[in-house]
C-alpha cells in the first residue's frame, strides 16, 4: 500500500527525484523488476537532460545494498538486492561483475550461493 501512495504521489508530482528513487528501490526490494523497470524509464524520461538528478536516483537506488555490504559482505539479501538493482538500472555489466564478488563472497555459504544462481537465472545474466 505504502509503495501504491508513493506511486500515485508521482503521477501528482512527477519532478519527485527522491520520490523516484525510494519508489524503484521499494520495487526492488519488492523483487517487483518489471514494475521498478518502468519506474526506472519514467524516472528518465522526466529527468532527461538533468543528470544531477538522475545520478542522485540511480545513486541512491544503489547506495542501500552496498552500505549493508560494507557493514556485512556475506549479507546474501544485501547481495542480491545489489545486482537486481544493477539490473533493473540496465547496468549489465556490473550486474554481472556484482555476481562474481558475491559468489566469492559466498564461498562456504551453501544456501547464499543458491539463491544467487536463482537470481542468475531469474535474470538471465552469466
Amino acid at each position: 500500500a505504502m509503495v501504491d501512495n508513493l506511486a500515485a504521489q508521482l503521477i501528482q508530482n512527477p519532478q519527485d527525484a527522491e520520490g523516484w528513487m525510494r519508489l524503484i528501490r521499494s520495487y526492488v526490494v519488492l523483487d517487483e523488476l518489471d514494475l521498478a523497470r518502468q519506474a526506472v524509464t519514467s524516472a528518465r524520461s522526466t529527468f532527461a537532460g538533468n543528470e544531477q538528478a538522475l545520478q542522485m536516483i540511480e545513486g541512491g537506488v544503489l547506495s542501500t545494498p552496498g552500505a549493508a555490504l560494507t557493514a556485512d559482505p556475506g549479507d546474501t539479501d544485501a547481495w542480491a538486492q545489489l545486482i537486481r538493482s544493477y539490473s533493473v538500472l540496465g547496468r549489465t555489466e556490473q550486474a554481472t561483475e556484482a555476481i562474481g564478488q558475491a559468489r566469492a563472497a559466498l564461498a562456504g555459504n551453501a544456501e547464499g550461493l543458491a539463491l544467487i544462481d536463482a537470481l542468475v537465472q531469474e535474470l538471465e545474466q552469466p
